[in-house]
């Protein structure tokens, strides 16, 4: 029961916290947006740089939050998940590739920019 209790209030939680944070912008996304307004970031090589230091921030923020999750699961959860997320991982990494053939044909340097903000 305890257990059951903790997911719910966890859930709960997550869920409050994500519809009252609804128009707060996240730091990791503050940073991102800071670093593209700044005078030395505004080329194309600025703004891929702050994208892609966001990107990395952003798969530390995922992975950290899986590994908390993973620790409340229970064994057959945590396989569930772990599927589900790998699941996930294949469709991101095809959208990815669909993404980068698209804009792989088109020229100029803003396309650069596009794709690494995907």
């Amino acid at each position: 029961m305890k257990y059951l209790l903790s997911i719910i209030i966890l859930v709960t939680a997550i869920n409050l916290y994500g519809q009252t944070n609804i128009s707060s912008t996240h730091p990791i996304d503050s940073l991102l947006e800071s670093c593209l307004e700044s005078n030395p970031f505004s080329s194309t090589a600025g703004m891929l740089k702050c994208i892609n230091s966001a990107t990395a921030q952003w798969d530390e923020e995922l992975n950290k939050n899986y590994k908390l999750l993973m620790a409340v699961l229970r064994p057959e959860e945590k396989e569930k998940l772990k599927t589900s997320q790998l699941k996930w991982i294949e469709f991101r990494d095809k959208e990815f590739e669909f993404s980068d053939a698209a804009y792989n044909t088109l020229e100029g340097t803003m396309w650069l920019v596009v794709k690494a903000n995907k």
